[in-house]
C-alpha cells in the first residue's frame, strides 16, 4: 500500500511535475491524508516498521535512484531497471519533487523518528535491511559514532547475532560496516580487533557450541567481519592473522548447523559460504584439508568419526614442545611449527587455564628431569616463572611464540588478581609496573642480543627480530606509562637502550616523566643524572618530529645537564681522577665521559628539519669546546690534556655536521 500510494504521488503531476509551492485541490490533500496514515498512525508489524524506515531514510536523505529501484521491485516485480531511457529520468524527478513535496509537509522530527526506529537494534535484527541503506549513505567525510554502536551492539551480544542470522542480508550487513569503515580517512580502525576476536574463540568450547550455539555465530559473525577487513586492508596493523584462529573447527561446527537448518538460502548458510570463500583466499590449505567440505552437499547430519579425531589435548601439545629439543630431530623449526599450530588448535577448545599449564610445564622441564608441578593458582600469582625457560625454547621460533602468547594469558589475570586485592590502586599499579619492567627487560635483552633470529650459513644476511616480542614489548611501554624511565634509571645498557629508541616508539610516551626526573636534582646522583640525561637525549632526537615542544625541553635539559657535568668528566685539577668512585666501586670519571661521548654522537644525529635541537646542540657544543679550550691553557698534565683535545675533536666534528661554526 506505502510503495502503491508513493508512486500514484510521484506519478501525479500536482506533485510529480511542480517545483513550486505543490499546489492541488483534493486529490493532493487526499494523497497526503493517506501517506500520512501509512508513515504515522499505522500500527504496523516489525519488518512493515523496517520498510517504513527504509522508505523515510530514501526521502530525508533523497537517496532517488535506490528508491525508485524499490519501488519497481515491489510494485512491478522488476529488478532491473533501464538507466539510461528518458522515462527513467522522468520518473526519478517526478520522485525527487514528491520526497520535497512530502518533507515540507511532514516534520522532521517525525520523519527521523520513524527512520531511527527502524535502525534500533531490537529491529535491525529481525530486518537489517533499513541500517544497511544508512550505512551506505555514511558521510564519507567523519565517522559516525551512532552507526558503530549500533553494529558493536548486535556484534556484543550472542542473541543479536543468532536471531541476525535467520535473516538473509546478514552477510550484506557485514559487507556494509566494512565499507563504511574503508570510505572514512585514515587511520581505519575496524570494530572488532584481533585480541578481541581471540579472547572470543578461546572462550569457545565443543560443549557448549553443541548446547547453543548462539557464541559460535557470534565468533562467526565477527570473524567474517575480520576477514573481509583483512581482505580490503591486508597492510593495517589492525588485521588478524587467520592462522591464528580456529578456522577448520569454526567452518565444520557452522556447516553442521546448516545441514540441521536444511534451508540453503538462510542467512547462516550465507554466513557460512562467505566465511568459507575468505578463508580459501587466505588460507586454502585448510579448506582442503576440511572433510566437512562435502558434508553440506551429502546432507549427512551428524560429523564424521575423521572429525571426531581432530581434537587435540594439552598432553598431545606438551610432547610435541618437548620433541623440539630432542636429539635427532632433523629441523627444530619445522617441530616448532608443529608444535605452535597443534597449541593453537587446542587452545581453541580446551579450558585457558589448562592449556597454560601444561605448556609452562613442558617449557620448564629439561630432558633429564622429570615435569614440575606447576597450578594455574601459581602461574597467576607469579607469571614471571615462564622467563625461566632455557635459551633454546626462546630461539625455536614455534616455541617461542606459545610461550609468549601464554605470558600474555597469565599476565592478564595476574592483573586482574593484583587489582581485586590490593590495598590501594597506588600499591597495584607500582607492582604491576615493577613486574612489566621485568618482562620488558628481559625481552629487550632476547631481541637486542640478535640470538632469537640466528641467520646461520647465510652471507650478508639482514638482522631481524621476534616480531611477537616486539609487539609484547609496545603493547606494556603503551600500558604502563613510567616503564621506560624505570628502566633508564637502572642504567639499561647502551646497545639495549638504541634498540628500544629504535624499534619502540612508544618510548617517547615517557618524556615528561623523564623530564620531571631531570629536574629533580636530589632524585639522582650526579653520575646516574648525567647517565639518564644521556638516554633522555637520545629519545628526544629520534622523536623530534612527534612533539616539538617536550622533545626541545627534553634536549635542552639533557645538554644543561651535560654541560653542568664537565667536571666530573675530566676531573678534579692535581688529583687522580680514578679516587672518584661510586658506592658500588666503579670510576665515575670514566663512565660521566662514557655519557659524555655518547650525548656528543647522539647531537651529531639530530634530523636537519629539526632546526631548534639543532640550534641547541650547537651552542651547547661550543660551550663545552670552549671550556675544553680554558682548561688546556697553561700546565696541564698530559693525560688530562690529552682527554681535552678528545673532547674538542668531538665537539668540534659533531658541530660540523651540524652545519654550526664553534662559538668560542
Amino acid at each position: 500500500a506505502l510503495c502503491a500510494t508513493i508512486t500514484a504521488c510521484y506519478k501525479f503531476p500536482p506533485i510529480g511535475d511542480t517545483k513550486g509551492p505543490f499546489m492541488g485541490g483534493p486529490a493532493v490533500t487526499a494523497c497526503f491524508d493517506c501517506l500520512q496514515y501509512l508513515l504515522t498512525e499505522s500500527v504496523p508489524s516489525m519488518k512493515s516498521a523496517v520498510f517504513e524506515s527504509r522508505i523515510v531514510g530514501f526521502i530525508i536523505h533523497r537517496d532517488l535512484s535506490n528508491f525508485l529501484e524499490i519501488l519497481h521491485k515491489i510494485i512491478h516485480n522488476n529488478n532491473s531497471i533501464d538507466r539510461a531511457s528518458c522515462q527513467y529520468d522522468e520518473e526519478l524527478s517526478g520522485l525527487g519533487n514528491m520526497c520535497l513535496w512530502l518533507s515540507l509537509k511532514i516534520e522532521d522530527n517525525k520523519l527521523k523518528a520513524i527512520h531511527r526506529k527502524g535502525v534500533s537494534p531490537e529491529f535491525i535484527v529481525e530486518d537489517p535491511t533499513s541500517i544497511i541503506d544508512t550505512m551506505r549513505r555514511a558521510n564519507t567525510l567523519q565517522t559516525n559514532n551512532e552507526l558503530d554502536s549500533l553494529v558493536q551492539t548486535i556484534f556484543c551480544d550472542p542473541s543479536f547475532c543468532k536471531r541476525m542470522s535467520l535473516h538473509p542480508s546478514i552477510v550484506n550487513f557485514v559487507r556494509e560496516s566494512v565499507d563504511m569503515l574503508l570510505r572514512r580517512p585514515l587511520p581505519h580502525i575496524p570494530l572488532v580487533l584481533p585480541l578481541s576476536l581471540e579472547h572470543l574463540a578461546r572462550s569457545m568450547s565443543r560443549e557448549d557450541v553443541e548446547k547453543d550455539h548462539d557464541g559460535l555465530i557470534q565468533f562467526s559473525l565477527q570473524l567474517l567481519y575480520s576477514m573481509m577487513f583483512l581482505d580490503c586492508e591486508s597492510k593495517s596493523p589492525f588485521t588478524i592473522d587467520p592462522r591464528l584462529l580456529p578456522l577448520k573447527e569454526t567452518l565444520e561446527m557452522l556447516g553442521s548447523k546448516c545441514v540441521e537448518d536444511n534451508n540453503q538460502r538462510s542467512g547462516m548458510m550465507l554466513l557460512f559460504e562467505s566465511l568459507k570463500g575468505l578463508i580459501s583466499n587466505h588460507c586454502p590449505d585448510i579448506t582442503r584439508s576440511m572433510a566437512k567440505t562435502t558434508l553440506i552437499c551429502q546432507k549427512v547430519g551428524e560429523p564424521s568419526d575423521e572429525m571426531k579425531k581432530d581434537y587435540i589435548s594439552p598432553t598431545l601439545v606438551c610432547d610435541a614442545i618437548r620433541s623440539c629439543f630432542c636429539d635427532g630431530v632433523v629441523s627444530n623449526e619445522t617441530a616448532g611449527m608443529r608444535a605452535e599450530s597443534m597449541f593453537k588448535l587446542c587452545q581453541a577448545v580446551n579450558p585457558c587455564s589448562e592449556i597454560d599449564v601444561a605448556v609452562v610445564r613442558a617449557i620448564l622441564t629439561d630432558s633429564n628431569s622429570q615435569p614440575k608441578f606447576i597450578n594455574y593458582s601459581a602461574l597467576v600469582k607469579d607469571p614471571l616463572v615462564i622467563l625461566k625457560a632455557k635459551a633454546a625454547v626462546w630461539k625455536c621460533r614455534g616455541t617461542r611464540r606459545i610461550m609468549l602468547r601464554v605470558l600474555q594469558n597469565l599476565m592478564k589475570a595476574n592483573e586482574a588478581e593484583v587489582m581485586k586485592y590490593s590495598t590501594t590502586d597506588q600499591v597495584a599499579k607500582e607492582f604491576l609496573t615493577s613486574r612489566d619492567a621485568i618482562i620488558v627487560r628481559c625481552l629487550l635483552f632476547v631481541c637486542q642480543s640478535g640470538f632469537l633470529l640466528e641467520e646461520t650459513g647465510r652471507e650478508n644476511s639482514t638482522p631481524s627480530h621476534c616480531v611477537m616480542s616486539t609487539n609484547l614489548i609496545r603493547s606494556v611501554v603503551t600500558q604502563r606509562l613510567g616503564i621506560v624511565a624505570t628502566l633508564i634509571k637502572q642504567n639499561l645498557a647502551d646497545i639495549t637502550l638504541d634498540w628500544l629508541v629504535e624499534f619502540i616508539p612508544e618510548s617517547f610516551f615517557d618524556s615528561p616523566i623523564l623530564l620531571n626526573i631531570l629536574l629533580d636534582r636530589g632524585s639522582l646522583s650526579p653520575t646516574s643524572r648525567l647517565i639518564t640525561a644521556s638516554a633522555a637525549l637520545r629519545i628526544a632526537v629520534a622523536n623530534s618530529s612527534r612533539g616539538e615542544s617536550i622533545t626541545r625541553q627534553l634536549a635542552s635539559v639533557s645538554l644543561s645537564i651535560l654541560i653542568e657535568s664537565f667536571y666530573l668528566v675530566i676531573g678534579p685539577v692535581g688529583i687522580p681522577v680514578s679516587v672518584l668512585r661510586e658506592d658500588d666501586g666503579q670510576d665515575v670519571t670514566n663512565i660521566c665521559r662514557k655519557s659524555m661521548f655518547r650525548m656528543v654522537k647522539t647531537c651529531a644525529s639530530i634530523n636537519a628539519k629539526s632546526a631548534i635541537l639543532r640550534n641547541e646542540a650547537t651552542i651547547a657544543l661550543s660551550k663545552i669546546a670552549a671550556m675544553c679550550k680554558n682548561e688546556s691553557s697553561g700546565g696541564v698534565a698530559p693525560r688530562r690534556k690529552l682527554l681535552l683535545k678528545e673532547i674538542w675533536d668531538a665537539c668540534a666534528q659533531a658541530n660540523s655536521v651540524l652545519g654550526g661554526a664553534m662559538q668560542i
